[in-house]
């Protein structure tokens, strides 16, 4: 039981953090429409300013992303109780890297480049915790309708 709740915790975070990566980019690509579609008229010089401002606020975003990910990789990779209040050591998989982009808050290289977010389509995230007796293993990933799911791996 508490194999399954520290494996699912982890499993949920992991989608919490994919997801609100994509919506920031979501909201960068939307953005950047907007401004291209505004720079030759003459809210242009105001249209890339709020698209400073706003690649600047989803920077900030994306790097907390990267932060609260790396706390949960140490606490899952060093501690004994990977965090889930496990009395004993259990065997366990590494806690998936980081591999997310973060956003180029230059907005000439945002609104030149072709944007480039994140994981791969066929990219999926593992975590799995064992011991002689127990076992628990999930994976988050993208689903047929586009949405980030949590499976059990039996």
């Amino acid at each position: 039981m508490n194999f399954d709740r520290c494996t699912g915790t982890a499993a949920l975070r992991i989608r919490a953090w994919v997801t609100a990566h994509e919506r920031s980019w979501k909201r960068i690509r939307t953005a950047r429409a907007l401004t291209l579609g505004l720079i030759p008229t003459p809210a242009g010089p105001a249209a890339l300013e709020s698209f400073r401002a706003l690649l600047l606020t989803e920077r900030v975003l994306q790097e907390s992303i990267r932060l609260e990910w790396g706390q949960e990789s140490l606490r899952w990779n060093l501690l004994t109780g990977v965090g889930c209040r496990l009395r004993r050591r259990p065997d366990r998989s590494n806690f998936p890297e980081h591999d997310l982009r973060v956003v180029d808050t230059e907005p000439a290289s945002v609104l030149a480049g072709a944007l480039n977010e994140g994981p791969a389509p066929g990219q999926e995230y593992r975590v799995s915790i064992a011991s002689r007796n127990q076992n628990s293993s999930a994976r988050v990933r993208r689903d047929s309708d586009d949405t980030w799911k949590v499976q059990w791996i039996p």
